[in-house]
C-alpha cells in the first residue's frame, strides 16, 4: 500500500487506531520515527498496551518520557504537511491535529 492510501484510510476511520497502526507499521518499514510515534500516542491514549493490557504506571511513565524525546523530530517531519496558515498545531494519537 502507498502512503496515501493508508493516510486515506486513516481519515476514513478517525476514531479507530487500526489504520493508524498500519500507518505506524508503513513508517517503520521505512525506518521513520513517526512509526513509533503513532505507536506512543496510541497506546498513551487508550491506557492500554499492544497487547491490550491496561498500562502500569510504570509503562506509562516510560511511553511518556518517550513521547516527549520524539516530539520534535515528529513534528519537524509533519511540518510541510500541516497547511501554512496553521500557527498552533499538535499531534494526536500521532498524527497532526
Amino acid at each position: 500500500m502507498s502512503l496515501e492510501s493508508l493516510q486515506q484510510e486513516v481519515l476514513l476511520h478517525p476514531l479507530d487506531d487500526e489504520p493508524r497502526l498500519v500507518l505506524a507499521d508503513w513508517f517503520e518499514e521505512q525506518g521513520d520515527v513517526r512509526g513509533e510515534f503513532i505507536r506512543v500516542q496510541c497506546q498513551l491514549a487508550s491506557g492500554r498496551s499492544l497487547s491490550g493490557e491496561p498500562l502500569t504506571p510504570r509503562e506509562f511513565s516510560s511511553l511518556t518520557s518517550r513521547e516527549r524525546k520524539l516530539k520534535r523530530t515528529v513534528q519537524a517531519a509533519w511540518r510541510p504537511s500541516v497547511p501554512a496558515h496553521l500557527r498552533k498545531w499538535e499531534c494526536r494519537r500521532g498524527l497532526p491535529a
